[in-house]
């Protein structure tokens, strides 16, 4: 509304003057007495009388030039629009783009080893030794002192040593991190004592045990003791069954494995997100393809899933 009434505002300006200048020339042109002032007046007139149609023309143009104007800023708010919408994806792909790298950064610095699967699969040489080993407290062990495992999993094992405990369970660790030196020594004295054969079925070799990881314990209670007889057939074996998965710990080598005989108290952290997968979908960690274990490693110690 305010548009249509500047328009005509401005054409009511120009006959007006139109008009004025017509009433001046005919005042003037009475007063005239002489044929050379009539003909400079009328000279002035026709003169004026074209500026003022240049004026109304060059109107007319700012007019158009306006609305040229009008519509190239409609453009560009539309434009400017589009480019805050694409900025904003542009902003999310950087973002994805960033956490792609932090993620690639981490993976590069996290321990490739943790995920792998050793047990006569993967060979963990003599040089391989886990970083941030912390010794488990006195109450935790069943007897041997100074266990050790990675500090990151620590809190993790306790918070579930802690559950079975509230649960009026008694859980014990029995050993937990292994140096491959340690582990060369309690082969051959099995050996000693069962046989190869025998020895083969239960023990790890050197470079293929996964307490060598510090990630690993054997857990018992007071009944079974060290020797960890008949713990499949415990509640606390039936506790870490139905939950150890929350706190990120799966059974190594259950009934009919490939590798050992069935170790009921040997369990590896994995991270609570690969503990909860193998336990919805009622999967074994050895039958998961390495690339697909792989994928969990960056966030293996996570607190959530």
């Amino acid at each position: 509304m305010r548009k249509n009434d500047d328009k005509s505002t401005k054409w009511v300006l120009v006959f007006l003057a139109l008009v004025l200048v017509t009433i001046l020339a005919a005042a003037l042109l009475s007063s005239v007495r002489s044929k050379e002032e009539m003909l400079s007046l009328r000279a002035e007139i026709d003169q004026q009388r074209v500026t003022i149609l240049d004026y109304e023309d060059l109107l007319a143009e700012k007019e158009e030039q306006l609305a040229v104007h009008k519509e190239l800023l409609g453009i560009f708010q539309r434009q400017s629009s589009n480019a805050a919408y694409d900025f904003s994806q542009i902003r999310q792909m950087v973002s994805q783009a960033t956490q792609t790298v932090e993620d690639l950064k981490k993976l590069e610095e996290s321990d490739g080893e943790l995920l792998a699967k050793y047990s006569k699969v993967y060979f963990l040489n003599e040089h391989y030794y886990p970083e941030n080993l912390t010794y488990l407290p006195n109450d935790l062990l069943i007897s041997e002192r100074n266990q050790q495992i990675k500090k990151e999993v620590l809190p993790f094992l306790t918070d579930m040593l802690a559950a079975m405990r509230s649960d009026g369970l008694s859980p014990r660790i029995v050993s937990a991190f292994r140096s491959f030196d340690y582990q060369g020594e309690l082969k051959n004295s099995n050996v000693v004592t069962y046989g190869t054969s025998v020895a083969s079925q239960f023990v790890a070799d050197q470079g293929y045990s996964e307490h060598q990881l510090g990630t690993t314990v054997d857990i018992a209670n007071p009944d079974t003791g060290a020797e960890m007889l008949g713990f499949d057939i415990t509640e606390e074996y039936q506790w870490l069954l139905d939950n150890a998965y929350k706190y990120g710990f799966i059974l190594s080598y259950p009934e009919d494995n490939s590798y050992y005989a069935f170790e009921p108290w040997h369990w590896r952290f994995v991270g609570i997100a690969l503990a909860t997968e193998l336990n919805s979908k009622g999967k074994y960690f050895y039958d998961m393809l390495q690339r697909d274990i792989n994928t969990y490693r960056i966030n293996m110690f996570d607190t959530t899933q």
